[in-house]
């Protein structure tokens, strides 16, 4: 295996607990943490971003939640608890602040670090942020479907914690 093709798979830490963490770094700039989808994504999300962080100079690090790509999964774990995996990270990466991006599910990431670890960041972004109780009436009908499957008291929090 060629060492750009092993760039491109991305790299685990080892926190504190003895789980990994998986992450892909992409540009070289101001450090941006990018927080992927909550059903779908993953770090390897930022390969699509190359050309843009190149241009606006950022260095681009998607993370793999736990139980999602490299990382390892973490029963029992709270939203909470993810931002001390990014503070591990951070320090791990050498860097004192960084900015963050949550797309869709991972929003409630971004927010979530944005609450607890407010002294670190200097930009919180969230793009198409979910949230519950929504209005679906306009949505189109797979979304509004996969969204009342989601939103499902039975069957919305076992998936979510698998």
């Amino acid at each position: 295996m060629s060492e750009e093709s092993k760039e491109e798979e991305g790299q685990t830490v080892t926190l504190p607990d003895g789980r990994k963490l998986g992450y892909l770094i992409i540009g070289e700039g101001k450090p941006v943490f990018y927080f992927h989808g909550l059903l779908v994504g993953s770090r390897l999300d930022v390969l699509n971003m190359r050309e843009a962080a190149e241009h606006v100079n950022l260095q681009i690090i998607g993370v793999d939640r736990p139980g999602f790509g490299l990382s390892t999964f973490a029963e029992k774990r709270r939203i909470c608890d993810f931002a001390s995996d990014i503070s591990f990270l951070a320090d791990h990466l050498r860097f004192d602040k960084f900015a963050i991006v949550g797309v869709s599910g991972g929003g409630h990431y971004a927010i979530t670090c944005a609450a607890l670890i407010p002294e670190r960041l200097v930009k919180v972004l969230v793009i198409m942020g979910l949230s519950l109780l929504l209005d679906v009436s306009d949505m189109r009908s797979e979304v509004k479907m996969l969204y009342n499957f989601m939103t499902n008291p039975l069957i919305g929090p076992i998936l979510l914690r698998k």
